[in-house]
């Protein structure tokens, strides 16, 4: 997920830059999985079970270290329209799906999806600024990503996914260090309430930490450049 084409994509039509975080990044890779069509329903069931358990920490760890704020507020509420209503900035996933002509193979298809989504992205672009406008460019850059991508069309749900996957791992190297920032609160009469909250956390992720220690290269990054999913990008885009 992390290579060149990942990194500095042209946002926008009208060349205006943001920052991203991973909790958007999610949500948007996850909009345009379960929205495919001719995916098994089980395969759809899964990937959303696991979205939904992975952003509770993913959004742990953004909120704790305050990464990108603005951005975290607005992921928050395009996945409570995407998993709640089954609508992308106010955009039925369902009509979005019935635009799609089925007469083809699965790989037109599913770049047909792509395609909607990026219209439908510099729409929303074009509007002006605020929480469409974030995600829209998000949006835009995932799906501009997935078009120059031409090995991941065949299987683009699978790819899709496993995209998730390692987004959702890379920020989750992050939470020993939301854990210890939990526990170092300078106010004295929430010191406790925010230690035991560290130790109800440890406790949930600790399975997860050992896997990711053991299981995932962390880059040889500064500690304080870990929590930003931009920085991550510039480290495996670079020389």
């Amino acid at each position: 997920m992390f290579d060149k084409d990942d990194h500095h994509v042209q946002c926008s039509p009208l060349k205006v830059e943001y920052l991203d975080c991973w909790s958007l990044t999610v949500v948007t890779l996850t909009t345009i999985a379960i929205t495919l069509p001719n995916i098994e329903k089980v395969k759809l069931d899964n990937l959303l079970k696991s979205v939904r358990q992975g952003l509770q920490y993913v959004t742990l760890v953004e909120e704790t270290l305050d990464v990108n704020v603005s951005i975290q507020k607005a992921a928050k509420i395009l996945w409570e329209e995407v998993d709640f209503c089954h609508k992308w900035l106010g955009n039925k996933l369902k009509k979005i799906a019935s635009q799609v002509k089925k007469d083809g193979a699965q790989v037109d298809t599913n770049m047909q999806i792509v395609q909607l989504f990026l219209k439908k992205a510099t729409s929303k672009i074009e509007e002006g600024r605020g929480s469409p406008n974030i995600c829209g460019n998000s949006m835009y850059r995932v799906t501009e990503t997935i078009i120059r991508d031409k090995e991941s069309h065949k299987e683009l749900f699978d790819e899709l996914s496993s995209r998730i996957t390692d987004i959702m791992a890379a920020c989750l190297t992050n939470l020993p260090q939301a854990i210890a920032k939990k526990c170092h609160t300078s106010v004295i009469e929430k010191r406790e309430e925010s230690v035991k909250g560290a130790v109800k956390l440890l406790g949930e992720t600790k399975e997860i930490i050992n896997i990711l220690q053991e299981d995932y290269d962390i880059p040889n990054m500064e500690l304080k450049d870990l929590p930003f999913i931009d920085k991550w990008c510039a480290y495996f885009s670079g020389p």
